[in-house]
């Protein structure tokens, strides 16, 4: 368990899964893509933290229920992506 996974189980009070946790490209910022179980047991919560120079951090979290994560992942993903942040 890595420290994150460790911290997200202290947190949430229960063992949880972090099944991904990337830097990727928002909008020509960096981001932190980070994939993992949510609070609520049956859960997963996506999260995208988008860094500004300014350090500025746009944080945006898709949370559902687990039967629903396919479809939502896509149309959250394609949200992320196509936003345009400002300088």
């Amino acid at each position: 368990m890595n420290m994150l996974q460790a911290a997200l189980s202290r947190s949430f009070g229960r063992d949880v899964n972090l099944y991904a946790c990337n830097v990727v490209k928002v909008s020509s910022y960096d981001a932190i893509f980070m994939d993992f179980d949510g609070a609520s047991p049956g859960t997963r919560a996506i999260q995208y933290q988008i860094w500004k120079p300014s350090n500025d951090i746009i944080v945006m979290t898709l949370t559902t229920r687990n039967k629903n994560l396919e479809k939502l992942r896509v149309d959250f993903t394609a949200m992320i992506y196509s936003l345009k942040v400002t300088k």
